[in-house]
């Protein structure tokens, strides 16, 4: 289906509305080959006639995990309101959805809403389905599941990345599939995996909930705070999430915010003090030009360089390296390129004055504690580990690490809760392709390796991907990079036999399923979920059915219980539990780390649980700042690793694509589709994406309401807009060599110039030309993968831009 719609947003929603808003839906599918005929019977069973507040919540994957008070009359939805139930203060304040939760109304009672079961009947992607039965729909899947078994084995099986749905349930699929023989897995994350990859090979770790930086609370001891390209105010702006912690924190220290980023973004908007937009891909060059700055006036903190850091001077050097292969030696010309690394040098490939640089560096070489930090999308480029790895180079040679107040370059840490998900899961099957790699284990399974493709487990694939099941996911098609190429695949019946999607709305890639399942939303069954994205501030949420479900819908735990009768492990799935025991049983797992929660009773009652983490405030690393070998780190020396030996061994075996390189230091690379490349003679811009505030993702996007507040437009700078003759407000096509986009442009002195952006999540809408009508920013980005940790890079693409 499209992004649009239609009225839901006005309905006044109550029973007869409700009725005639599903009678639209009816004509509204028929229109585009949907299997909604206005003949479809649509009564809904008797619902509650009490009116009633009832605790729910939005868990989609921005990590806010935000409750919402469901007012409820006559069996339906009729408001939609916050968390109430604190003052507000520091450290117990109010977890207030944003406009997404706000809206989840207008979700419920969208005409896009799946209705019934539907199998294929046309093209895959064309969207034309029949109605089928629930037992015909199960019957078919665990059928075919049983074929692909036994013709191929589990290898075959693959469960695109799903985060539609975050909450104890997240795991159900691969509980039943574990239990039935197991599945291929999928690992480097579209989200953090250059992340991840980045802080490993630095700090032996990088996952955002481990020890490997502060938590945001910190700042409230900082003088300065420096986002290398993070933006909470949109990625996450929840009352669940930082932004409203950085703030309150600010607040506390008056400490001052330099925003590093191409896009003059939400989370400046007059709270940052200065904002220095940056070429996309270049934080290394520019930490580079600073590290001049910092060494050659003697700024930077040497005793911590010397005692705690491998490889930023010459004497930390592992035995192995050669001479002048130091982080020190690279900065001032004596390494491989010969070339010092000068503001001036920066400034050309940055785009930042070489003075802007200078007192940059100054700056944050003289501000103790300062706490910098980056968000995960400078990651999402080519060189990306390096440009992380660049970033933390920044934090220790500064010497913030191990420091109240400061942090060690990485994203803000999250501190969990403890939490189970409902249904825990196992795999036998250990072989693992990366994510954005599908496509491939589908055409040439037996042509992939560890070292081009970065499978793990085996040395080869046993089968190619036969069967897919996305659950809450559009990761398979909308998220994917290189949509078209993608979509092509998916489109050819020869090669995956069968694709089942269990979603609430027909997606990108719900549209190019076989079968289609109506699951429910959070409103309408049982939820357990907890925070992450909170400061020091943790909390669980229950939720009750609100009302019940529209039509056939049904929820997921019902959906995957009846395909395990089926496959005969009905028992083993659900072990005698019923969804809301499931639920009770993972809840009550906690009191053993947190004995004061409450009970599952009371937790419904009251919707949310706040459970205090002093451990937000430790400080990372501060044994290992005393005393590194006492309290040593996860890497190959024990201590933080500018030069990595690791690095420098696996340059050597791993095979490269073209224009990638794997350097022992966080070194600047002259990549393929970067604003140095000769492709931009064709297409001379630079596009990054970014988390709108209109969607988590995909989820939300197809809402009318929220696309006239976040519309779907492109940003350029008014410089490159007068260059193509464009004004604010006109339609653009957006095109390179993968595909075309239509969008509004968006005229603003918000972007540098030679830089577009655009929000990701827009839902893919081809028309008979191939063109995206719904402005789906993957059409146009790339699936190289890192050469490193294989993640995406869909943050480096060329385009170029015309009106229409």
């Amino acid at each position: 289906m499209g992004s649009s719609t239609g009225n839901s947003e006005q309905f006044k929603i109550n029973r007869r509305h409700f009725l005639k808003g599903s009678a639209a839906l009816s004509g509204a599918a028929a229109a585009i080959s949907l299997p909604f005929s206005t003949n479809a019977k649509n009564e809904l069973s008797p619902l509650q006639k009490k009116e009633a507040e009832v605790w729910s919540a939005c868990l989609v994957s921005c990590g806010g995990r935000c409750p919402l008070r469901l007012k409820v009359s006559d069996g339906v939805v009729i408001q939609v309101n916050a968390d109430n139930t604190t003052d507000d203060a520091w450290g117990n304040h109010q977890v207030r959805a944003c406009l997404r939760g706000r809206s989840i109304r207008q979700r419920m009672y969208s005409p896009d809403r799946i209705k019934y079961p539907l199998k294929r009947v046309g093209q895959r992607g064309s969207g034309q389905f029949k109605r089928i039965t629930w037992d015909e729909a199960l019957d078919s899947i665990a059928e075919s599941i049983k074929k692909t078994y036994a013709s191929y084995g589990p290898e075959s099986v693959f469960l695109p990345s799903s985060t539609g749905s975050f909450d104890a349930w997240f795991n159900l699929h691969k509980r039943l599939f574990g239990l039935y023989g197991g599945f291929l897995n999928g690992h480097a994350s579209y989200s953090v995996s250059g992340y991840q990859t980045g802080g490993t090979y630095t700090y032996g770790g990088g996952y955002y909930g481990g020890p490997y930086s502060n938590n945001i609370v910190h700042v409230e001891k900082s003088q300065l705070v420096v986002l290398f390209g993070n933006n909470p105010s949109e990625s996450r702006i929840s009352g669940g999430s930082v932004t409203h912690n950085l703030t309150q924190a600010r607040e506390k220290s008056n400490a001052r915010m330099i925003v590093i980023d191409p896009r003059y973004s939400d989370s400046c908007m007059g709270r940052e003090d200065e904002w220095v937009p940056i070429r996309p891909g270049t934080d290394a060059a520019l930490v580079a030009g600073m590290a001049h700055v910092i060494l050659s006036e003697n700024l930077q903190d040497q005793d911590f360089l010397d005692r705690c850091v491998i490889g930023f001077n010459e004497k930390t050097l592992p035995v192995e390296a050669s001479q002048h292969s130091s982080y020190h030696s690279y900065i001032f010309g004596l390494g491989e390129d010969k070339t010092e690394k000068t503001p001036s040098w920066a400034a050309q490939i940055t785009g930042i004055p070489a003075k802007k640089i200078i007192r940059l560096a100054r700056e944050i070489a003289s501000a103790k504690p300062a706490f910098i930090s980056q968000g995960w999308g400078i990651a999402r480029q080519r060189n990306g580990e390096a440009s992380v790895r660049a970033i933390c180079t920044l934090a220790a040679m500064t010497g913030n690490i191990g420091i109240p107040g400061g942090n060690t370059g990485l994203r803000e840490r999250i501190n969990y809760l403890w939490h189970s998900y409902a249904n825990i899961y196992s795999n036998n099957i250990k072989t693992s392709i990366p994510l954005t790699n599908w496509t491939e284990a589908v055409t040439r399974y037996d042509a992939l390796t560890p070292e081009e493709h970065g499978i793990t487990g085996a040395e080869k694939l046993s089968a190619p991907i036969k069967f897919i099941f996305a659950y809450a996911s559009n990761a398979l098609v909308n998220q994917n990079p290189n949509i078209n190429k993608a979509s092509e695949v998916l489109k050819d019946e020869s090669l995956v036999d069968t694709i089942v999607v269990s979603e609430s709305f027909m997606t990108s890639t719900a549209r190019y399923a076989d079968i289609v399942l109506p699951a429910t939303l959070a409103p309408e069954r049982y939820l357990y979920t907890y925070n992450e994205g909170s400061a020091d501030m943790g909390y669980v949420i229950a939720g009750s059915p609100a009302v019940e479900a529209p039509f056939e819908a049904r929820t997921d735990y019902w959906i995957f219980s009846q395909l395990a009768k089926r496959l005969g492990i009905e028992k083993e799935f659900t072990e005698g539990r019923t969804e809301e025991e499931w639920l009770k049983w993972a809840h009550e797992l906690g009191h053993q780390y947190y004995p004061n929660m409450v009970s599952w009773e009371q937790l419904k009652k009251q919707g949310i649980d706040r459970i205090e983490m002093k451990e937000a405030h430790d400080t990372v690393m501060a044994d290992f700042r005393l005393d590194p070998n006492a309290y040593p780190l996860k890497t190959q020396s024990g201590k933080i690793e500018v030069y990595s030996q690791s690095l420098k061994e696996l340059a050597q075996t791993q095979q490269v694509l073209p224009g990638d390189k794997i350097t022992p230091l966080p070194e600047y690379i002259i990549t393929g589709e970067s604003h140095l490349d000769p492709l931009t003679d064709s297409y001379p811009l630079q596009l990054i994406t970014y988390h709108g505030k209109g969607s988590a993702n995909s989820q939300y996007r197809n809402l009318s309401v929220l696309l006239k507040v976040a519309p779907q437009d492109v940003w350029l700078n008014p410089i490159d807009a007068q260059a193509r003759r464009i004004q604010d407000g006109d339609g653009v096509e957006m095109y390179n060599s993968r595909g075309k986009v239509k969008l509004t442009a968006k005229v603003t002195p918000r972007i540098m110039p030679g830089v577009v952006a655009s929000a990701q999540g827009a839902w893919f809408r081809p028309d008979a030309t191939g063109t995206c009508i719904g402005g789906n920013i993957n059409v146009l980005t790339s699936d190289h993968t890192a050469p490193i940790g294989f993640g995406s890079t869909t943050h480096t693409n060329l385009v170029e831009i015309k009106a229409v």
